[in-house]
């Protein structure tokens, strides 16, 4: 039976409290792909010379004295310029096991709530229990057996959106070309336009791209078939998937306001605790895990609401 975005939401939930676990995974994907993504910087920042630069509190004059010396690096020669690049390599290598881990973990968060999905009965909601699967033993078992699977995936979605930004930049020339050929009106035309069609390119892509992620949890799935089968479900039950959509983005909006507000609400009652201070760096510290938690359940709960709907589009293809 396929579900309706209603039924799919209640059955995300469900398995999202079944597998509560995930959130914590979900937040230590994040946390240890971002501290890896930063510590890339660090190799050509200190072959610049640049990696002493306080960044919170640089003075203008101190920026240019640091550009200035970079500068005197790069005109040294060769030598200079091979320092840069191994520099480059060892970044490259950074990101590229960043990129790894957040794979890593995509498969094993998407292969528990797929098994969980897939062990309960069908049908819209059901008890919580019938969707229990999370194991550590399993997570990493998901999460080795789809590891490339997802690298590919999603390096073929990287490439696809360097296309949409090229589309940017054309959309962009074209205004600025057609600003300076006939006026203001011309380019807010042209800008129009063309900003509507890649907006809503990029939507499709985005939804495109999380439903293959999905889909590529189950068993039978390769990479071409999944970007397949995942295109076809979004031209089928585009409306749902939107909604699906849409329910997250109002969340995350809503969730990532209220961490704000009660940020400021602390600031104001708990003045001790501004920044420069020990306890303000205490308390920014933990809101902002708290949000990243927060962003974590959201997360979750739309993996595991598309779950519901990619399995129960499955079911009507295969009924057997």
């Amino acid at each position: 039976m396929a579900l309706s975005a209603v039924s799919c939401i209640q059955r995300g939930i469900t398995n999202l409290r079944a597998n509560w676990e995930l959130v914590f995974v979900s937040w230590l994907q994040g946390f240890l792909t971002a501290i890896l993504v930063l510590v890339g910087f660090a190799p050509p920042l200190g072959a610049l010379g640049l990696a002493s630069i306080d960044w919170a509190g640089v003075t203008q004059a101190e920026w240019t004295e640091f550009l200035s010396q970079a500068g005197q690096l790069m005109s040294r020669g060769a030598d200079s310029w091979l320092l840069l690049g191994a520099s480059l390599l060892v970044s490259s290598a950074i990101w590229l096991a960043a990129f790894l881990v957040y794979c890593f973990f995509q498969g094993g968060i998407l292969g528990v709530l797929m098994t969980g999905d897939r062990q309960a009965p069908e049908g819209r909601l059901r008890g919580w229990q019938w969707f229990r699967t999370f194991t550590g033993r399993d997570l990493r078992g998901w999460g080795g057996r789809y590891l490339w699977r997802y690298f590919w995936l999603l390096n073929w979605f990287a490439a696809i959106s360097m296309l949409w930004l090229l589309m940017v930049v054309l959309v962009l020339g074209l205004t600025a070309a057609g600003g300076g050929q006939w006026g203001a009106t011309a380019a807010f035309g042209i800008g129009c336009g063309g900003a509507i069609p890649v907006a809503f390119g990029l939507l499709l892509l985005l939804l495109w791209a999380h439903l293959a992620q999905v889909d590529l949890a189950q068993g039978d799935s390769g990479v071409r078939e999944s970007l397949r089968r995942s295109l076809n479900l979004l031209g089928r039950r585009l409306g749902a998937v939107t909604i699906l959509f849409l329910v997250t983005l109002l969340l995350a909006i809503v969730l990532g306001v209220g961490t704000s507000i009660l940020s400021v609400v602390v600031g104001l009652f708990f003045p001790e605790t501004g920044f420069g201070s020990w306890a303000g760096t205490l308390v920014q510290f933990g809101l902002s895990g708290l949000e990243m938690i927060v962003g974590s359940v959201v997360a979750v709960g739309f993996f595991a609401s598309l779950v519901s709907l990619v399995r129960s589009e499955s079911a009507q293809e295969h009924p057997g």
